[in-house]
């Protein structure tokens, strides 16, 4: 890697360092809400995988997002992060057995076409090379598997908020579907889904009923879809 990447590598592991600890009740006052829950549905239909498939999670972090996968479908689960401590609280909610392994997006460390999907959540936009993580996810994924990334969608007020005064959210700027579509095809991915999706806040939980059918209906009209707090991507490897 070339230093200007090397020195972010460096940036990203230390950020998240010293917020390993408090990651989880920080964010939004819980990162275990219907939001998060709603996303890994999302990303695991669009996956199209069995029991035992293997799986890669590029940013596994503290592993939230892993737990909900493996109850929902009991897939061989792989993760990957650059951060030593957030892959500690990983084991301590998914098992010491779960396979976890610390390394950047930009490298990963599996042979081509070890998986049959890869999906990273809410973690490109913090990566330094973001192309070259796309084509690592594809790299990885064997032909006909798909990779499905989803992110903070850059026109959200709340997102904009964060990536205009916070420089560790800046990439959330590139995070938009035709940035995220020539990624995809510039690593031998075919764009099969672009989504906006979760337009209501998490809480308070008892508005989770009206809030789910104000988000199906937000998703279906063309000038709203854009203010979703996230957006999807879906791609399949092409056959060589």
């Amino acid at each position: 890697m070339d230093p200007s990447t090397l020195r972010a590598l460096e940036e990203q592991r230390c950020h998240y360092e010293q917020r390993a600890a408090e990651f989880d009740e920080k964010h939004l006052g819980s990162r275990i809400n219907r939001c998060h829950r709603a996303k890994i549905r999302r990303i695991l239909g669009h996956l199209d995988v069995g029991p035992e498939a293997p799986v890669l999670e590029v940013g596994t972090g503290t592993g939230i997002h892993a737990a909900w996968l493996l109850e929902l479908c009991p897939v061989r689960y792989i993760g990957v992060d650059l951060s030593p401590d957030m892959l500690e609280i990983a084991r301590r909610r998914l098992g010491a057995d779960t396979e976890l392994i610390e390394s950047p997006a930009e490298e990963l460390p599996f042979s081509d076409g070890s998986f049959a999907a890869a999906f990273c959540s809410g973690t490109l936009h913090h990566v330094a090379d973001r192309s070259r993580a796309v084509a690592e996810m594809r790299r990885v994924v064997r032909p006909g598997g798909r990779v499905v990334v989803s992110e903070p969608s850059p026109w959200n007020p709340l997102n904009a908020t964060a990536w205009l005064t916070q420089p560790v959210e800046r990439g959330q700027v590139d995070m938009r579907p035709a940035v995220l579509s020539r990624w995809f095809e510039l690593a031998g991915l075919s764009v099969d889904a672009v989504e906006f999706f979760n337009f209501t806040p998490p809480r308070p939980s008892f508005l989770a009923r009206p809030f789910d059918a104000i988000d199906r209906v937000a998703s279906k009209l063309p000038g709203l879809r854009r203010i979703a707090s996230m957006v999807l991507i879906a791609g399949t490897v092409c056959e060589s």
